[in-house]
Order: C-alpha cells, then structure tokens, then sequence
C-alpha cells in the first residue's frame, strides 16, 4: 500500500534534455539546452523518494568572454616580461635579450599560423604577439632615457673631494663627482649657444679659489641660461652644492631589444657605442665652451677634452640613480596600460573571429574539435 501511494506521487517528468558530451555542446545546430549538475540530483532524488523538485537549468559557459580572458592574461604576461627584460636587463646582457625578444616572436607565430587546429590558438598568438611588440617596442625607449642611466650611475664609481683643476683623465671612469669645498660654479663667467637643433647649449667652468690654469670641469645644461651669464641650470644657484653628475650620451645602439638598433639609428647613433654617444654629447657643448673660453679669456683643458656634469647637491646626486629608476617603473605602469587598453579591442575580435570559427568547424564535422 505504502508502495502504491509512493509510485502514484512519482509522476516526475524524466524526459530530461541530452547534454551534449562536450562543454561547448550548447552551439550545436540543435541548441540544446544545460541541464546542471543540481538538477540531475533533484530527479535522482524524485525517483528515490518520491518527491519531485523544482528543476534548474544550468548557466551555460560564454566561451567569447572566456577566450578574451585568455588572450588578455596572455597580453599581459608577455607584454610585461619583455618590457621589464629590454628596460633593465640589456646593460649587461644586450645580445641575449634579443635572442629572447625574437625567439618569444616565433613562439606566438605558431599558434597564430595553426589557429584552424584549436579554439584559443588565434587568440593566443594574436594577444602574445601584441604583447611581445608592444613590450619590446616601450622597452627600448624605457631603456634609451631612463634604464642605461640606472645602470650607468649605480654601477660606475663615486669620486669624492675632486680638485676643480685635476686632470679629467683622472676620474674617466667616474660617474659622480664629490667636489672639494673651494670648487664653485663661475655663473659670471657663463654662456649659451643656439645650436642648428633650436636648443640652447649653456655652460659655466667650476674653478677653485687659484686663478685656473686650465679648466677640466664644465656644469652644463639646456635652455637654462642667456646667450652671456644668467647660468641658472640645475642648482648652480645654491652655495651648499658640490656635486657633479657626469653628462652620458646614452647607450647607442647597443641594447634595448630589437628596436635599440632603430631607435639608434632615428637619433643619427646607427653603429654607435656608448663612448661613441658620450663624445656626440661633448660635441653638442664645445661651440658654447668655446665661445665661453674667447669671451673670458679662459684656458682650454690640458688634454682638450674636459668633463661635463650637471651641478647639484650632494644629496640629490646620491639619488639620482633611484630618481632614474622611479622615472623608468612609472614609465613602465603607464605604458603597460596604455597597450593593454589599447590591444583589448583588437584581442575581443579575435576572440570572436576564433569561437565562431570554431562553431562553423563543429556545424560541418559534426563533432567538437579540440580546444586547443
């Protein structure tokens, strides 16, 4: 009786819905519809006890979104890695992180060139290839401006008590300059030079107490001076400075990715070192210390090539590595987003390009291929 009563309450309707045997079965021609796992186990449950359930279809999965999340990650991670790696790590390593940069180029290509074999592969080459561009792209001028000078002042040497009037040879392989109490910078005895480019090149010799017999140190600066005197460039205005930060003409065309070489060879440094680079600098500067020199009546450095440095405190010149390395992470954030903003659009249309290949494919065979 007790089984009479039970199987008379078990009118459950169990004509449930096929799922199709793959996740992405919900775009078949015949669109079934997903049944989830909490309503398999509201029927299991009616036909035990007897008692029927409200049944709930699942969510089906949006496989466009989730190709998009794929490829943007994808985006992200390379564009990341090849940023950091062409901004900080071509000062020692320049040739290897171009065998890395070309190499991550060809393992994006592949699955952009296999992109009928599998549902993310055009979204995953697209995005990396995005990702390595842009990252060696940004890089490069990460490094050309502010990753070689980190490098450059961190790891050359610190001159303390520097003579204004020793040789310039003395401290070639200086980067900073600590310079005795007596130095100071001859603002009176200051110039500039408008040179063909339409900047103003200014100069002032730093002398000592002694009449010079010859000047090896020169402050320098750009548009911070009057064509005679007015030398305001940096902190030559303030009494307590006396350090010196050796101007460097930049890395040339060694380092900084595969675009170092083109960005050198944009600025007329094709073929450059970095000492070539250090001397086109010099070479900006002499008309202006020339002219300064003929005004004056000041003598030449003893080996004709003096020292150029910005003038500055002491303090500040201790730093100025970490002021280059804050300059060239703020960079990175900023260039890193502005890719990712940009390339989002694009990566969306590849996703959408991929997942309704991928159905037409499945429509024709009739089965699911793979995934990836």
């Amino acid at each position: 009786d007790i089984l009479a009563r039970r199987a008379s309450r078990c009118h459950v309707v169990s004509s449930l819905s096929l799922v199709d045997r793959s996740r992405w079965g919900g775009w078949s021609a015949s669109k079934p519809q997903y049944l989830g796992r909490e309503t398999t186990m509201w029927s299991a449950w009616a036909d035990f006890y007897g008692a029927v359930g409200p049944a709930k279809k699942g969510r089906a999965p949006n496989p466009t979104a989730e190709t998009f999340f794929v490829g943007l990650g994808t985006c992200l991670a390379s564009l990341s890695f090849t940023l950091l790696l062409c901004a900080h790590m071509s000062f020692r390593q320049p040739y290897a992180v171009d065998f890395i940069c070309i190499g991550l180029y060809f393992v994006f290509v592949v699955p952009l060139l296999r992109h009928r074999r599998g549902l993310w592969n055009l979204t995953l080459g697209f995005a990396g290839l995005c990702g390595v561009f842009s990252g060696t792209f940004w890089g490069a001028i990460c490094y050309r401006n502010f990753g070689y000078f980190v490098q450059r002042y961190s790891k050359s040497r610190i001159y303390p008590s520097v003579d204004p009037y020793q040789g310039a040879d003395s401290v070639a392989d200086g980067a900073l300059l600590v310079f005795a109490k007596e130095a100071r910078v001859a603002t009176d005895k200051s110039g500039g030079f408008l040179g063909a480019d339409g900047v103003l090149y200014c100069v002032a010799p730093i002398l000592g107490y002694d009449e010079p017999e010859h000047i090896e140190f020169w402050a320098v600066g750009v548009d911070c001076c009057k064509l005679s005197g007015n030398f305001t460039c940096d902190s030559a205005a303030d009494t307590a400075a006396r350090g010196g930060a050796i101007v460097f003409g930049g890395p040339g065309s060694k380092g900084g990715g595969p675009f170092g070489p083109i960005f050198a060879a944009i600025f007329g440094q094709s073929g450059f070192s970095s000492a070539d680079a250090d001397a086109a600098m010099k070479e900006k500067f002499q008309p202006a210390i020339k002219k300064v020199e003929a005004q004056f009546s000041l003598p030449s450095s003893s080996g004709g090539d003096p020292t150029l440095v910005r003038w500055m405190l002491v303090d500040n010149l201790k730093q100025l590595s970490r002021d280059h390395l804050l300059s060239a992470w703020l960079f990175s954030l900023l260039a890193a987003l502005f890719c990712i903003l940009t390339s989002a659009p694009c990566i969306w249309l590849a996703a959408r390009r991929s997942v309704q290949s991928f159905h037409r494919r499945q429509d024709f065979w009739g089965s699911t291929p793979r995934l990836g």
